[in-house]
C-alpha cells in the first residue's frame, strides 16, 4: 500500500505582486490634502476604503486623475470613504503619478495630520485580472 505525504496534498498560496500606494497628508492653505501616489502602471482597477476623523474633518472633494477613460468612483458613509477606479473598456489603465487627491476642511485648529486617517482595505487588479497586493504607505 502506497503512502502519500500530507505535503504533496497541500496547496501553496499564490504569491501576489506587491505595489505601493504612497499616501501623503499635508495642511495647505487651511485645507487638509491627502494625496495618493502610484508608480506602477498597467493597473486596471484599484480601490481604497478608509476612515477619517469626522469630528475634526469635513470631506470637500475627491479629485481623480486616473485617466480620461477610467471609471472613477467614491462613496461616503459617515466617516468611511471608498474611492478608486476601474477599467470598464478593457483597454484603459490607471495613470501613474497622483491619481487621487482628497481635500478636507478642518473643523478644529490643526497643527499636523497625525491620526486623522485609518486605512481599512486597499486592493488592485492588473490588466489580466490578477489580484495585486496594494500596500498603503
Amino acid at each position: 500500500m502506497a503512502m502519500t505525504s500530507l505535503a504533496s496534498n497541500m496547496y501553496e498560496a499564490a504569491k501576489l505582486e506587491q505595489v505601493n500606494l504612497n499616501i501623503t497628508s499635508t495642511i495647505e492653505n487651511g485645507k487638509v490634502i491627502l494625496t495618493c501616489g502610484l508608480n506602477r502602471d498597467k493597473l486596471a482597477g484599484l480601490q481604497v476604503i478608509m476612515n477619517y476623523d469626522d469630528s475634526k474633518l469635513t470631506l470637500d472633494n475627491v479629485i481623480f486623475d486616473a485617466g480620461s477613460t477610467m471609471t472613477n468612483f467614491s462613496t461616503k458613509d459617515g466617516n468611511r470613504l471608498t474611492f478608486g477606479s476601474i477599467d470598464q473598456n478593457k483597454i484603459s489603465r490607471i495613470k501613474t503619478g497622483t491619481p487621487y487627491k482628497l481635500i478636507f476642511t478642518p473643523k478644529v485648529q490643526l497643527t499636523n495630520t497625525a491620526g486623522l486617517f485609518y486605512f481599512v482595505l486597499s486592493d488592485a487588479v492588473d490588466s489580466k485580472g490578477n489580484k495585486i497586493d496594494l500596500i498603503v504607505e
